[in-house]
């Protein structure tokens, strides 16, 4: 073999490396191609995917507008009695300022089951016995204090005397905690 012979086989060996090359880079090059269109097209069904869920969201927003704004009325009347012991305080507030007569009366923190705005109410069961007028009036102002309390059991009887009423109830009063993650946003 001479050297005519080796440069021949070397150039060969050159042009063989050279087209490998090329075809390594273009099937690379083809590769990054084909992982750009996919990529091109997933962005795209994403950009679909949140024009969609931005429609929904807008319509949802529409739809839920007057509740929304009911809640928000009614929310700083649920939020009073931000902690059971807030609760009854404020329950212990209204019997001091009404000045009625107290007999007995319970607090009993209990779940609100299947409520996950309001998840616990403190249950109050009061006795009273007081002038029928005087004890009235104080009913009217637990109403009117605490709108968002639920009276679940209200029986008068006769009192003592002539014009005392001895005045049974239960009232349940909503205890909504900022701490949980269920309250939702207004």
């Amino acid at each position: 073999m001479n050297n005519k012979h080796l440069a021949c086989v070397f150039i060969g060996l050159l042009i063989f490396a050279q087209l490998y090359c090329v075809v390594m880079v273009k099937s690379k090059s083809d590769a990054m191609k084909s992982e750009a269109e996919e990529a091109s097209l997933a962005a795209e069904g994403a950009r679909q995917q949140v024009t969609i869920t931005r429609t929904q969201l807008t319509s949802l927003k529409t739809k839920t507008e007057a509740l929304r704004q009911y809640l928000a009325v009614w929310d700083p009347f649920l939020r009073k009695s931000d902690t059971e012991e807030r609760g009854q305080t404020l329950i212990d507030d209204l019997i001091r300022q009404g000045g009625v007569t107290q007999l007995s009366g319970k607090f009993d923190p209990s779940p609100n089951v299947g409520n996950t705005y309001i998840p616990k109410v403190v249950k109050a069961e009061l006795l009273f016995e007081d002038d029928y007028h005087k004890t009235i009036d104080w009913l009217g102002e637990v109403e009117r204090s605490l709108p968002a309390a639920r009276i679940s059991k209200c029986r008068l009887t006769k009192g003592t005397t002539s014009n005392d009423v001895k005045m049974e109830m239960t009232i349940e009063l909503p205890v909504v905690d900022d701490t949980g993650a269920a309250a939702p946003k207004v």
